[in-house]
């Protein structure tokens, strides 16, 4: 999804653009004093997500790098967004420089959510539990895929999703704007975590496998869904994460990882170029069916300043195709950055006063306010949804022991979660 920019002093006094929205990095900011880097995920399992995004894109050094980097920049500055991700190169230079940072942080904030990992777990449960059950009846223990909703879903190649069959034990997760990588490397990640968690795998020494095949396995069909097209950095990254790494020069024979970050039959990922906002009905019901999680990581903000009444029954129609229980988690920048200014000089054409609300108050008006969707969908049927946490402004913080190619940033957030009752 699109993201703007944001200009930052350095200690040199000279000004810098920042890309904000999706990125939302500034190691210039004032800080908490005391705080800590976060410690919620494993050093080891960071660095091999790093190790992951190296071997996925080897070119990280030199002019070439520095010169698509200043040019996103410019892009992002200028709020062009077509120009800054319509071509492979920068593309290549956006997941390299941005997006590991992101990935960490997602993975981080992921983990920090004990209501979301045990809904997670919940809900694997219950679909094992009915995996075992159909099995005793029945030879099959596949869902089949109907053709309408292949030809919605790109399917990667290398995912392991064939057009025959999904594997029904995955939960469902849809990341809306998630094109550059960092939420499919921070879900992997997060599998790797719960695993750990149920003792289905372990993190601190990651090359130990287990034999998975009578536990109960917890497993991820990752969806995405961007404006642009990020197929080719979704599926480098999807084989960095599910083959063996090679041996990173950061890491020693003995500590080195030579097992894949996560086991393809556990993790699945596909990808859809859609603009949600001019999304049919039909195309958002077959991506969102059975979905356990629905994210919008520093996505929202940008669709509101697209248009806010497009996004708004946007919102209102995953309040209709969401099922009872499932999760919604919004991110974004916090403060002014995330507020949306509504011009009234259409109305008043003698005015130039503007109306600004946060991002989040508007989210939970549409949520938690907006009762019947009718006026959006010619439906009967109701969207409400329960606020879980919300947290205005967050910092995640990355550890000094990281070893990676390009600076690696801080982040600061806002953060909501949401269960659709």
């Amino acid at each position: 999804m699109a993201q703007g920019t944001d200009s930052r002093k350095t200690k040199s006094g000279k000004a810098q653009a920042k890309p904000r929205g999706k990125v939302s990095y500034d190691r210039t900011a004032k800080k908490p004093p005391m705080e800590k880097p976060s410690q919620h995920t494993p050093i080891g399992l960071q660095q091999t997500i790093l190790n992951v995004f190296r071997g996925s894109f080897p070119d990280q050094s030199g002019d070439l790098l520095q010169q698509l980097v200043q040019e996103l920049k410019g892009h992002l500055f200028n709020r062009n967004f077509n120009k800054a991700f319509d071509r492979p190169d920068l593309q290549a230079a956006y997941a390299i420089r941005w997006s590991p940072s992101r990935a960490l942080a997602y993975l981080e904030m992921l983990c920090d959510l004990p209501i979301l990992s045990n809904s997670m777990k919940k809900a694997s449960s219950t679909l094992n539990n009915g995996k075992i059950a159909e099995k005793n009846g029945e030879e099959s223990s596949k869902l089949t895929v109907s053709s309408g909703e292949l030809e919605a879903i790109q399917l990667l190649e290398g995912s392991h999703t064939s057009s025959e069959s999904i594997d029904s034990k995955k939960l469902n997760i849809v990341c809306i704007g998630g094109g550059s990588g960092s939420e499919l490397l921070a879900f992997a990640g997060y599998l790797k975590v719960l695993s750990l968690e149920t003792g289905q795998s372990s993190i601190d020494n990651i090359e130990a496998t287990t034999d998975l095949e009578n536990d109960l396995q917890l497993a991820f069909d990752i969806k995405i869904i961007d404006i642009a097209d990020w197929s080719d950095v979704v599926a480098k990254l999807y084989t960095g994460a599910t083959n063996c790494p090679p041996l990173s020069k950061y890491s020693s024979t003995s500590t080195a990882s030579r097992n894949p970050l996560v086991e393809p039959n556990s993790f699945s990922v596909s990808f859809t170029q859609q603009d949600v906002l001019q999304a049919e009905v039909e195309l958002l019901a077959s991506v969102l069916q059975n979905v356990t999680l629905v994210t919008m990581l520093f996505t929202l903000n940008e669709l509101y300043s697209v248009s806010m009444s497009k996004t708004t029954n946007f919102l209102l129609a995953l309040s209709y195709l969401m099922e009872a229980g499932s999760l919604l988690l919004v991110v974004d920048s916090p403060g002014s950055y995330s507020t949306i200014n509504m011009d009234n000089r259409s109305k008043q054409p003698d005015s130039t006063s503007e109306k600004k609300y946060p991002m989040g108050w508007l989210l939970d008006h549409v949520l938690l306010k907006s009762s019947n969707i009718e006026n959006s969908i010619n439906t009967t049927k109701k969207g409400q949804w329960e606020k879980l946490i919300s947290n205005d402004s967050k910092w995640f913080r990355l550890p000094p022991t990281l070893k990676y190619s390009v600076e690696l940033e801080d982040m600061r957030y806002q953060l909501h979660l949401y269960r659709h009752c």
